[in-house]
């Protein structure tokens, strides 16, 4: 999918991407201060090679492709940086495409240093793992693997593109603001670069123009973790999702796990067979299929995850979920207890009705549904068969905003025509 790489830039101007320079002034800093007041400076220890992690690895993701195109010269200087504190010989930028590179190398391999190269490699979720990612630089399988971290039998070390353009602007004593994007039930989605110290609360409703269509809020998933409106006040990072009262907690959950069942390496028996059962259960929970067991057991599973996978990405698999269930309780106990969606969003437990007081007889859902469940012709309310139904939802996507005749109903159900008469006369009934 594609996605805008235009961000959204503070009302008192950029920070993260001014300064952009040839002359590099934090290497030149850097050089002066000599590797180990450098190495003081940036923290960590030494290393032979150093990667540079710049490549968005979530579907719909653009913060790093969105920082490679727009400072292209602070990363480089920072992963320099980083590279020439480490002792490092040799630094690696892990890419989806090396497009405006080339001048920035050139033009720091005349200072002096370690040596900058570029390796296009494929966009993959497990490229969030370091040693994954080398695997993937050494032309290998994205798995993961022991804790030492090596390319090419050398010691390395990894860095996002984030942390090394803002490390950058910290050796060039310049305090920069950092890039976030987010996506879901706000008026104004996408890249927002925001100052140091702005908070959840702040992105969503100030720079995003608070919530779509008036609704209210209901969560922020950032970071892996549900977050709800009274935890909002943390500084904000990366991607961030947000949700609103129609908006499902138990659904988001289950789609969180099954990235992981489906993307993770599989390289661990823990994180390949409990992300899939997890996610097993999060879909009965949203099918009607739940047994009195499961909540226990999802906790169970989770905890080990937790302890038990290889890679940070297992360690963090359960954490929708988890964060979900402390949060909001009631979503998950109508789900595995009473066996109903709040949000109306799970299918198993939302039926569709058509209005009688507002149906036009238009008939652009009888046009649309596939298994042809809706009687009516024009001028006539439609009516809606139950047991042919299979709630797809098209009808109420088509249905015309003004007349608003398509309703999703939970256990409680609208009063509505048992068969199709003509419009206007359900009223009088």
């Amino acid at each position: 999918m594609d996605v805008s790489l235009e961000i959204s830039i503070p009302g008192s101007g950029s920070t993260l991407f001014s300064g952009e320079s040839l002359e590099f002034p934090g290497a030149l800093a850097a050089l002066a201060l000599g590797p180990e007041a450098t190495r003081t400076r940036v923290g960590g220890g030494a290393a032979d090679i150093v990667v540079a992690r710049a490549l968005d690895t979530l579907p719909g993701a653009a913060v790093r492709s969105a920082l490679l195109e727009r400072a292209p010269l602070a990363f480089l200087e920072g992963l320099w940086l980083a590279a020439f504190a480490a002792g490092a010989a040799e630094a690696v930028a892990a890419v989806e495409t090396e497009a405006g590179l080339a001048e920035g190398i050139a033009a720091l391999e005349r200072l002096g240093g370690p040596a900058l190269r570029v390796a296009v490699v494929p966009r993959a979720f497990m490229a969030s793992e370091d040693t994954a990612l080398i695997r993937l630089l050494e032309g290998r399988p994205a798995l993961a693997s022991a804790p030492r971290v090596e390319l090419g039998g050398k010691a390395a070390a990894v860095f996002s593109i984030e942390d090394l353009v803002a490390l950058s602007h910290r050796f060039a004593g310049r305090e920069a603001g950092s890039l976030v994007q987010v996506r879901g039930a706000v008026n104004r989605p996408g890249l927002l670069e925001v100052p140091p110290g702005t908070t959840l609360r702040s992105v969503i409703f100030e720079r995003c123009g608070g919530m779509r269509g008036a609704k209210a809020f209901k969560f922020a998933l950032a970071e892996g973790s549900f977050i709800p409106a009274d935890g909002l006040d943390v500084p904000a990072t990366g991607l961030i999702t947000v949700g609103d009262e129609g908006d499902c907690v138990v659904d988001q959950a289950r789609r969180a796990l099954a990235l992981t069942a489906y993307e993770n390496c599989g390289i661990c028996t823990i994180c390949r067979e409990g992300s899939h059962q997890l996610e097993e259960l999060l879909a009965d929970a949203s099918s009607g299929e739940t047994r009195g067991t499961d909540e226990a057991l999802i906790q169970e599973l989770g905890a080990a995850l937790r302890e038990g996978s290889l890679c940070a990405i297992g360690r963090r698999a359960p954490d929708p979920l988890l964060s979900g269930l402390r949060h909001f309780a009631g979503d998950f106990d109508a789900h595995l207890k009473r066996k109903r969606c709040p949000a109306l969003v799970c299918r198993a437990y939302v039926t569709f009705h058509i209005l009688g007081e507002t149906c036009t007889g238009c008939g652009k859902c009888l046009a649309v549904c596939p298994e042809g469940a809706i009687e009516g012709e024009e001028d006539y309310i439609h009516v809606i068969d139950p047991g042919a139904c299979t709630r797809c939802g098209l009808c109420l996507d088509v249905c015309p905003p003004e007349a608003a005749a398509v309703a999703k109903a939970g256990a409680l159900k609208p009063r509505t025509p048992r068969e199709p008469i003509p419009v206007g006369t359900w009223k009088k009934r």
